[in-house]
């Protein structure tokens, strides 16, 4: 006697996509997210919840998507009120959350998937200093008292590696499974023609002997230490040899020019968006 095969009812999944405009790692993340999905073969319906009109043309473009722009745009009102309203409206079963906080308070029908990349913010001060920017600062004070509360209603956890698993269990209680999805790095990392690299580096001010490395503003990516330790060993390594710093927002290559300045080491060092 052949066994019916038992068919399950499509699930209409929510995901926060606020930062698809965010050109940096967790933007990049949810935008590569996004994209996948869109090619899945799958009945699966996704409605994409975005904070400003500037998102809804980097959302997949599939029959199976929706955008729903909701304000206001305060990050805390948008996630903790307008969200949770709104998916009742929806009638979303599945929520996905991929940039580490999410609602305290949720429809009983909606269950949650957290995605936390690291716990950084929830370091003691004497490990972690402020950040320069009050922005963030606002931020990391939010996130300490979010993601602890929303991982504990979590229906699931996520996160990109073994190191940031332990340390998520270190901080963090959570009774949800939580399982380790690594990244892959995005179409835009190829093998490109030795002489357009070459042209294309000289362009930016680079010559052909270099260190790169990933900065930001916030103290934990110790952008400023990097900086120091080059101009500590400065004077070992070839005249030719630069630090070539990626990633600084207009503020950030400010803050940065500063310590360069006052380091002397100004022709040595290329600040880079």
């Amino acid at each position: 006697m052949q066994q019916r095969k038992t068919q399950r009812k499509p699930l209409r999944v929510g995901v926060d996509a606020r930062l698809i405009t965010y050109r940096r790692g967790i933007g990049n993340f949810v935008q590569h997210l996004l994209d996948a999905l869109a090619r899945l073969d799958t009945p699966h319906e996704f409605v994409l919840y975005v904070d400003s009109n500037a998102a809804v043309p980097l959302a997949p473009k599939h029959p199976r998507f929706t955008t729903r722009v909701l304000g206001p745009r305060i990050y805390p009102v948008w996630e903790q009120c307008s969200l949770p309203a709104q998916l009742r409206r929806d009638r979303i079963d599945v929520l996905h959350c991929p940039a580490n906080a999410g609602p305290l308070h949720m429809p009983s029908s909606t269950r949650l998937v957290l995605t936390i990349h690291d716990v950084m913010y929830m370091l003691p001060r004497s490990t972690l200093p402020a950040s320069p920017s009050l922005y963030q600062r606002i931020g990391r004070g939010y996130l300490r008292l979010a993601v602890p509360r929303a991982a504990r209603n979590a229906a699931a956890v996520t996160t990109i590696s073994e190191f940031s698993r332990a340390d998520i269990a270190r901080y963090v209680t959570t009774t949800a499974p939580m399982t380790v999805v690594y990244e892959a790095p995005g179409p835009a990392f190829r093998i490109v023609d030795p002489g357009h690299a070459a042209a294309t580096v000289q362009s930016l001010g680079v010559s052909a002997s270099y260190m790169i490395a990933l900065g930001a503003i916030d103290p934990r990516k110790n952008t400023a230490r990097v900086i120091d330790a080059f101009a500590r060993a400065v004077t070992e390594l070839p005249r030719f040899q630069q630090l070539v710093l990626v990633g600084l927002t207009p503020g950030a290559r400010v803050h940065f020019g500063k310590q360069v300045r006052a380091l002397g080491i100004e022709p040595r060092v290329v600040l880079l968006g």
